[in-house]
């Protein structure tokens, strides 16, 4: 048997290189990502230090705008009208040898415009089409700390590169890949760094890979002691994900201990702006909790009119999640107000980020670092 055993072990590192050569073998790089920076808007601005070429869907030029011109794009109806001139079809695109400030944010590589049908009418989707590199440098800085010890610093960069190209690969022929507020914190080149874009380069084309595949890396700010599985999160997600660990790194880390409170009548008020009519609210209590750690993963809420239920990442959403900042907490109420008392920042899923960080403080390099959060993973290049 073990010798059955030792000869399968060749074959099996033989296919997982060839799956991952292959991976790489199908990448076309530089490697692009779609990012999505406004959805069914009426209108926006954009302009360049450069002049603008505007192109359509086949890539010919089809209009211009001077260097320092302001751009504004309009949807009446069915059409899409940029500075007074109507233009036909789908989608529309803004190129520049400059970055292109949108809304305030410079962000490197072209605008794309799309209108597509929708239920009740139409969608338009603004996104923003970028090499995956230079979308890393908008994204790290706003993550972490650029302060922080490079070696977290690379631990994020390879953490939010394997996030991205995972979307990447996952997301073809959708819209977009990625959004720029709710995937990972993106606000373009303005908000660039030196030493954490000296991570990202000094880390290019190396991704997390979990099972042969590359890893939706997610990542916390603070798990509070321990980190969290995805399924117990989002119940839509049925990819395969390492194992949650013990971190005993962060409860130095802002937000370890947190403190909320709030009223009966406005915690009913912010459950009714959902469309979720409660009666008197008598107790909320974990409905269901995660194996790991005291995280809860489903809130009970015991009123008047009956007993409602409510995911995590729901009932967060619904008070704010910079009120309950995670999902380990417990409430008491007193009089007509509810008091949380909670630990840890985010959702929990994978790597630690300030105990990452603690981690590079200790020596750790930023491959054991992301070996520790996400269990079984290795660190591989593909570009």
């Amino acid at each position: 048997m073990k010798k059955i055993f030792f000869a399968l072990v060749p074959v099996f590192l033989t296919v997982a290189c060839l799956f991952l050569t292959g991976m790489a073998a199908r990448l076309k790089t530089p490697v692009y990502v779609k990012v999505l920076m406004r959805r069914d808007t009426g209108s926006f601005s954009l302009y360049s230090d450069f002049p603008v070429a505007i192109e359509n869907e086949r890539g010919k030029r089809i209009g211009s705008a001077r260097a320092g011109e302001k751009i504004k794009v309009r949807f009446p109806d069915s059409s899409i009208i940029v500075n007074r001139k109507l233009y036909r079809g789908s989608s529309l695109y803004f190129v520049s040898e400059g970055n292109i400030n949108l809304g305030g944010e410079w962000l490197k590589g072209k605008i794309k415009v799309e209108r597509f049908p929708a239920e009740g009418g139409f969608s338009i989707c603004v996104v923003n089409i970028l090499e995956l590199e230079d979308y890393l440098k908008g994204v790290v800085p706003n993550e972490v700390f650029p302060c922080w010890e490079s070696e977290a610093l690379k631990a994020q960069a390879v953490a939010s590169r394997s996030y991205a190209l995972y979307h990447i690969i996952n997301n073809k022929g959708a819209p977009y890949d990625l959004n720029n507020v709710s995937s990972q914190l993106y606000r373009g080149a303005g908000t660039e760094d030196k030493r954490t874009s000296c991570a990202i380069d000094a880390t290019r084309g190396q991704v997390i890979t979990y099972k042969n595949k590359v890893l939706c890396a997610y990542f916390a700010t603070v798990c509070g002691g321990h980190t969290e599985v995805p399924y117990n999160v989002w119940v839509n997600f049925k990819d395969d994900f390492p194992g949650a660990v013990r971190c005993g790194y962060c409860d130095k880390a802002p937000n370890y201990s947190w403190d909320y409170s709030i009223s009966s009548d406005r915690l009913r008020d912010r459950f009714a702006e959902k469309n979720i009519n409660l009666g008197e609210i008598i107790k909320i209590y974990p409905s269901k909790k995660s194996r790991y750690g005291s995280r809860i993963t489903e809130v009970g809420i015991l009123h008047s009119g009956g007993d409602a239920k409510l995911r995590i990442v729901r009932f967060r959403d619904i008070l704010g999640p910079e009120n309950v900042k995670s999902g380990q907490f417990s409430v008491v109420k007193k009089g007509n107000r509810f008091y949380f008392t909670g630990r840890g920042h985010g959702h929990g899923v994978g790597m630690c980020q300030y105990g990452a960080r603690e981690l590079a403080v200790r020596g750790w390099n930023y491959k054991a670092i992301l070996s520790y959060y996400y269990p079984g993973s290795g660190v591989k290049k593909i570009y």
